[in-house]
């Protein structure tokens, strides 16, 4: 996060980089999140067949 004062105010700003390091975990995590989902569902439909 970056900081900038002009005056009484303070402008705050993101690293570019943080954010898209932090992007990329989260995808990450979504990703394995939906991957195990889809495995409990296909095995729950092979148990009904």
């Amino acid at each position: 996060m970056t900081e900038q004062r002009n005056g009484t105010r303070r402008i705050y700003g993101v690293d570019a980089a943080s954010v898209a390091e932090l992007r990329d975990y989260f995808d990450s995590f979504w990703s394995d999140a939906l991957e195990s989902f889809k495995r409990a569902v296909e095995q729950e439909e092979g148990r009904k067949k």
